[in-house]
Order: C-alpha cells, then structure tokens, then sequence
C-alpha cells in the first residue's frame, strides 16, 4: 500500500508557471511632434496602458536637441534637429508596454529686407539691412548674413570692404550653417552709394586787404 502512495503522489507533482499580464498598448497623440526653435515646453500625449501604470520617458537619440522630464515627459528645446523619445507604462504584476516619437525642432524664420542706400564713408562698407522676425535672445549680426555684391566691375561674395560711389546689386541671407536660424527667402535690391557731404570751413575769416589769402579745413 505505501507503494501506491507514492505512486499517487508522484503522478500529482507539476511545474506552476505564473506569466505578467499583457498591459494594453499606448497610444500617442503623434508619431511626429514639430515645432520651431524658441516655442515653449510641451509634451506628448499618452494613453492606454493598464491603470494605475507609471509612465516614464527617456530620449533615445538627439539628447543635443531637446531635454525631457522623465516623470512628467515635458520637453525643453534646446537647438533645432531630430530627436527620438520612448515611453514606457510599468506596473507590477504586467510587462511593460512602450511607444516611440519623434521630436523635429525647425529652425526659426527670420526676414531681411536691404536699405536703399548708404552714403560714402571712405571706409569698409556693409549693405543697410534690418532683420525681423523673433531674434531676441540670440541676436544676429551682418557676420550671420551671406552677402553678394556685384556692379559693373566684379561681384564679391560675403566681402564687406572698402567701395566707392555707385549702385550695387546686393543679396542677401542667412548662412546656411547657421544652428538656429534661416532666411525666408534671399533678399535682394539695387543699393547706392551716395556721395558724402563735404564741408569747407574758413580758419580765418577777417584779413585786411594785402594779407595772405585764407586758409581752409575740410
């Protein structure tokens, strides 16, 4: 009889495996977030997943780009590119359910528009241009502008010299290598250089009939 027992219980021994539940899938709001160098802080919209899961957020790839709270998911843009996030909702008890997107930060838009002259000043000559657009916060100046300047004798490019009197054709627009920002379009215009205003001045204005003849300033 004891035999059979053990035969019994033997035949009733097996190997119990408890498997995580499978949370739901998450869903986002996009699969591509764009925005433009300078906007403010936003965040991805996340849903599914199991209830009561804690959502977490990490950058895969383009940390130059942009920062993230990994609790909150807000995201900070840092300079224009791409970037990757994964989401990932953990619960204990379940496997983890993940999502990914991708973040592209533009660059910002910025408008030249080109003066219509700039009068002779023997010295080294910059087209006049006014820049419009939002460029607080990282001010450009006529080094972030590529220039051409042409008239009947040569054209230069991005050379800011020394030009006489006379029209140029001049273009204009934003280095290509710049990190933050581009032109909307090429500027473009026929700009003068006018003559500068010359201004004699007598030293000595009273002399006598017989004196040296006056001396002059300019």
């Amino acid at each position: 009889p004891s035999g059979n027992v053990d035969a019994l219980s033997a035949s009733n021994i097996g190997i119990m495996t408890i498997s995580e539940d499978v949370q739901p899938e998450l869903t986002l709001g996009s699969f591509l977030m764009e925005k433009t160098y300078g906007d403010a802080n936003f965040s991805q919209t996340v849903s599914g997943g199991t209830d009561g899961a804690t959502k977490t957020y990490e950058i895969v790839s383009g940390s130059d780009f942009i920062d993230i709270d990994a609790t909150t998911g807000e995201i900070t843009i840092k300079k224009p590119g791409t970037a990757v996030v994964k989401v990932t909702a953990s619960k204990t008890g379940y496997t983890d359910a993940t999502a990914q997107f991708a973040v592209q930060i533009e660059k910002k838009v910025v408008d030249i528009a080109l003066g219509d002259s700039k009068t002779y000043e023997g010295q080294v000559i910059v087209a006049p241009y006014t820049l419009s657009g939002e460029i607080e916060g990282n001010p450009l100046t006529a080094n972030d502008i590529h220039f051409t300047y042409q008239n009947q004798d040569a054209t230069v490019t991005n050379v800011h010299e020394f030009r006489n009197v006379g029209n140029y054709y001049v273009t204009a627009e934003i280095n290509s290598d710049n990190e933050y920002y581009h032109s909307n379009g090429t500027a473009s215009k026929m700009i003068q250089i006018t003559k500068a205003p010359l201004t004699i001045t007598v030293n000595n204005d009273y002399i006598l009939y017989g004196d040296a003849a006056p001396t002059y300033s300019v």
